[in-house]
């Protein structure tokens, strides 16, 4: 038996772990006129829910608007897509973007808006 002496250096790497985010992403319709849609995130880390700020983004505001709580408020008649994030951490790789549509459509009969009625169609 001998008596070791000197140093050993070795490399240890760690990684971020990841995690996902959970959204209802079907498409939807909503209706100009204070109609909302809430839609909900929940982040997850190796498949446990953990409470942690998501970030909404619409793409065109002056279509529809989406709050910090994730609820969608339509403007104006058209289409937008809502994207869902949640950033990097400390010790967290940051989550896939979701993403969805929603559809915006104009108040009145099958979101057309009617035309008015004028002088001898009275």
């Amino acid at each position: 038996t001998g008596i070791y002496s000197g140093t050993k250096n070795s490399t240890l790497t760690i990684y971020k772990a990841d995690k996902t985010i959970e959204v209802e992403q079907t498409t939807a319709t909503i209706t100009v006129g204070g109609e909302t849609l809430t839609r909900a995130a929940t982040v997850k880390r190796g498949g446990t829910t953990v409470d942690e700020t998501v970030t909404y983004q619409s793409s065109d505001d002056n279509i529809a608007t989406v709050s910090e709580a994730g609820v969608i408020t339509a403007v104006a008649p058209g289409t937008v897509t809502i994207t869902v994030s949640s950033a990097a951490s400390t010790n967290y790789n940051a989550a896939t973007d979701v993403t969805f549509t929603i559809n915006v459509k104009q108040a009145g009969i099958g979101g057309q808006v009617p035309a008015p009625v004028t002088g001898s169609d009275w």
